[in-house]
This record gives C-alpha cells, sequence and structure tokens, in this order.
C-alpha cells in the first residue's frame, strides 16, 4: 500500500498561529493550508455559524484573537465526527478550564489542550503506519476486489470504535 494514500490529519501548529488578531479571511487562509483533499474546508458561514450557535465566543469589534484561531482550529477538528450540538457540549464541560471569569478564553488552557492533541497524535504516528503494514500484507494477499472490501471493513470498524470512545467522552 503506497504512502501517496495516507490522509493523517495535518493541523496547524501553534508557531504558525500570530500573535496578533486577524480578520476572519485571514483565518480561513491560515487554517485551510492545513487541509487534505479529503478533509472539509473551512469557510466564512461556518465561522459565522459557530459564533451565532454560541460555539466560539463573541469577538470584539472585527478580528479575532489567538485563542478563537485555536477554538477553531479544534472545532474544525472534531466536525467531521460530532455534531455542532456535540461540540458545542464539549466546550460546556470544558467550561472554566478554558473560558475565565470574565468570559474570555484562557489562551494557556487552548494551548496546553492543543499541544496536547498534537503530542497524542504525533506519538500515536506509528499506529497508523503498522495499520498501514497489515492493510500492506493483505493487499498482497488477496485479489484487487477482496481487498478492497476488507480494507473499507477495518478501517470502518476502527471508525466505529472511535466514535464510541469519542461518544462516551462526550456523556462522561
Amino acid at each position: 500500500m503506497s504512502s501517496k494514500g495516507r490522509i493523517y490529519v495535518n493541523d496547524i501548529e501553534l508557531n504558525d498561529i500570530p500573535e496578533i488578531e486577524l480578520y476572519v479571511d485571514q483565518i480561513i487562509t491560515l487554517l485551510n493550508k492545513f487541509e487534505t483533499d479529503e478533509e472539509k474546508y473551512l469557510t466564512k458561514s461556518m465561522i459565522n455559524n459557530y459564533s451565532k450557535a454560541k460555539i466560539i465566543e463573541k469577538i470584539k469589534g472585527r478580528k479575532y484573537s489567538r485563542a478563537h484561531v485555536i477554538i477553531i482550529a479544534i472545532i474544525n477538528r472534531l466536525k467531521p465526527t460530532l455534531t455542532i450540538n456535540e461540540i458545542n457540549n464539549l466546550i460546556i464541560k470544558s467550561g472554566e478550564a478554558i473560558i475565565n471569569s470574565q468570559g474570555e478564553y484562557n489562551l494557556e488552557a487552548l494551548k496546553n489542550i492543543y499541544e496536547s492533541y498534537r503530542k497524542f497524535f504525533s506519538e500515536s504516528e506509528g499506529s497508523f503506519e503498522r495499520m498501514e503494514a497489515l492493510l500492506g500484507e493483505a493487499e498482497k494477499n488477496t485479489d484487487r476486489g477482496e481487498f478492497i472490501l476488507i480494507k473499507a471493513l477495518c478501517l470502518s470498524a476502527l471508525s466505529q470504535n472511535l466514535q464510541i470512545i469519542v461518544k462516551n467522552t462526550i456523556n462522561e
């Protein structure tokens, strides 16, 4: 199985998020640089919907803070798996950990959350490479038609198991 088919998540690093406030179009450009063809690109409408649904804190003026950019990146990563209501419930459960008593984002907490996520994902990449190798072995030992079903079945089961874990996390 070639690495050409890899769809590992490619996220922005905190160092790439400017310290200055950004307009919505700048956020879209910045975050979409890190999306793959298989992923849904971030749009102005999506950010506006997050704001209307109160998933992200209201901005002051027309610019978004660095904390806003981080939370938008987090939401963008959760969106393919969770509904907007489930994402909102997660953010509500995070409560005081990410939003201070003045109703503003706790930038240090968001940076810690995001870096912990990135560390987990980068350290688990070996697991993805092992799965890819196992699928490569199956591809060698079966005809193309069989392999397509084997691959879809294995990845679908993995996805289901991960979704169960996420749903259980939301319901904790």
